[in-house]
């Protein structure tokens, strides 16, 4: 009789390896005009977008992993948010915030959130924004809980929540955030993710692992 073996079908980590390639060509973007800019440019906009979502996603994989390890939370009355699901597991875990500012500017893209931005040219030339305004059909209550109107940024962590404005300094919050949480989860369950372990290849075909490449971010 042959042995049997069992897959369960999650990705997690592994779009690690596609979070760290688009980073690379996001770094090797030369860096975007200042903060008050109207929008961010093309196309370090598409990148750090694609990023953020990504990154989000893998933090939600990784939580379809846990929560398939406990059979006890697979009933019809379960929690479905990879965010209260966590924080129902690890009331306690201290960026649990930062985390539910990702998830806000995760919506933020995947819905493609409608803003209407008013511009003006100043005396040199340079756009600014008048006035902007949200669609009332976009957002729900955990956006109008969590985003500052005015500065149109979520208020823990400073995510731009307008889809054209998401830039890099989004991707570097976003990643650490997500990866603080990866790294608690392997600090409670050495065995659940292994994130800290996982080889990634760069493009050059060099091997990396995820701690270096956080490491390697600039701060802002």
């Amino acid at each position: 009789m042959k042995g049997e073996e069992s897959l369960v079908s999650i990705l997690g980590t592994h779009y690690l390896q596609a979070v760290t390639r688009l980073l690379e060509d996001l770094l090797a973007l030369p860096a975007g005009p200042p903060a008050d800019r109207v929008k961010a440019p093309y196309p370090e906009n598409a990148y750090s977008a694609s990023i953020c979502i990504l990154s989000a996603i893998c933090f939600e994989s990784c939580v379809m992993k846990i929560r398939s390890e406990h059979p006890e939370h697979h009933g019809p009355e379960r929690l479905d948010g990879a965010i209260e699901y966590f924080g129902l597991l690890y009331p306690t875990y201290p960026g649990l915030e930062q985390l539910r500012d990702v998830f806000v500017l995760r919506n933020c893209l995947v819905h493609n959130h409608v803003w209407k931005l008013d511009i003006s040219w100043d005396e040199q030339l340079n756009l600014k924004v008048e006035d902007a305004a949200k669609a009332a059909f976009s957002g729900d209550k955990n956006y109008a809980a969590r985003v500052d109107p005015d500065a149109r940024r979520t208020r823990v962590l400073g995510l731009h929540v307008v889809p054209i404005d998401v830039d890099r300094t989004d991707t570097f919050k976003v990643i650490r955030a997500v990866w603080s949480a990866l790294e608690f989860i392997d600090s409670v369950s050495p065995s659940m993710l292994g994130a800290a372990k996982l080889p990634l290849q760069l493009y050059g075909g060099k091997k990396v692992r995820f701690p270096e490449v956080v490491r390697g971010m600039p701060d802002a």
